[in-house]
């Protein structure tokens, strides 16, 4: 019975939740400037890319129920596909 623990009370273990976040925080290696702005412009240009690549399925896919209703209704589905391209067609 000698190694018997005392129970801690709320407030001390209210402490000793608050010291080891700081001593979390303590370990945190944050980024240098140049480092932040390298990542940054990673971050940037992915997502440019992905928009690109977004917009180019959906204006494809836009394009192709175009041609398809298109034929459907009769319409010209070339001159159709052309116009929504902008392109003036005769």
């Amino acid at each position: 019975m000698a190694n018997k623990k005392k129970p801690e009370g709320r407030l001390a273990k209210i402490r000793k939740y608050f010291r080891d976040i700081a001593s979390e925080f303590r370990k945190i290696v944050w980024p240098n400037g140049k480092q932040v702005w390298n990542n940054t412009t990673i971050v940037l240009v992915t997502v440019l890319i992905f928009a690109i690549f977004i917009w180019a399925l959906d204006y494809g896919f836009n394009a192709l129920r175009d041609w398809g209703i298109g034929a459907l209704t009769g319409e010209n589905a070339a001159a159709s596909l052309l116009t929504r391209a902008g392109f003036w067609v005769a």
